[in-house]
């Protein structure tokens, strides 16, 4: 496990800790994280739109 996120959930391993571009969200909903994702890193999203449309 990453020190970074242990620190961040208080060492509960099983809780859901996820980081976009530094910003680490603990038990995060979708719309965080997709609110996340457009705001800290929105090239991820236009690559997984160009992605899927090419599939």
């Amino acid at each position: 496990m990453f020190a970074g996120i242990a620190a961040t959930n208080l060492e509960n391993e099983t809780v859901p800790t996820v980081t976009v571009a530094g910003h680490a969200m603990v038990n995060p909903s979708k719309r965080q994280v997709t609110d996340a994702v457009r705001s800290r890193a929105p090239h991820l999203l236009r690559a997984a739109r160009n992605a899927s449309s090419h599939g």
